[in-house]
């Protein structure tokens, strides 16, 4: 009322990962152009230094799509380390009286989480194999088929895991060595 304007701060929609900007809002644009997504929320966590989770919550219009048809639908326009690494399936996004996503809504009703499919391990070294990367990863979901960098991995804990195999098995696995799989 008075003539003055008041600067409220910046509303910030990105996540810095390892020096990289990753834009939340970017890849809600992507997923939201989906023809089997009706609205997508995409939140970032921080669960230990220098690992960010990117957890994505859809309200979805085609009960078919699955982990996989997510991630490839994202690879084409967006870098491996900015596709989420988590899916849940909401029941109704929060909504503003104006039809926009509601973002400062406290929760989302989950009805369930999309998971990859995992194929189990055939052997003891697999199996072995498949502990370290949880124990590095931070994360339960790991297969004989699952990416290591789609699972939040970064070249650092690339480096990391292999010492530690290089440790447990007494090997001498080069760095340069590039296993994307178990």
């Amino acid at each position: 009322p008075n003539g003055n304007l008041g600067f409220l701060g910046r509303n910030k929609r990105h996540v810095n990962y390892y020096g990289k900007k990753i834009e939340l809002s970017t890849i809600e644009f992507l997923l939201n152009q989906h023809p089997g997504i009706n609205h997508v929320l995409v939140t970032s966590e921080i669960s230990q230094p220098n690992k960010v989770s990117l957890d994505c919550f859809i309200d979805l219009n085609d009960a078919a799509i699955n982990y996989s048809t997510l991630r490839e639908y994202l690879r084409d326009s967006l870098s491996h380390f900015t596709i989420p690494t988590k899916f849940y399936v909401v029941k109704q996004m929060a909504l503003t009286a104006n039809g926009k996503l509601d973002r400062k809504a406290t929760s989302q009703v989950v009805v369930r989480e999309i998971k990859p499919d995992l194929t189990p391990p055939n052997t003891a070294l697999q199996s072995e194999l498949i502990n370290l990367w949880q124990e590095i990863l931070s994360t339960e979901a790991i297969g004989l088929h699952t990416n290591f960098y789609d699972l939040g991995g970064s070249s650092l804990l690339f480096v990391q895991m292999l010492e530690r195999v290089n440790q447990r098995f007494d090997l001498s696995l080069p760095s340069a060595l590039s296993i994307k799989t178990i």
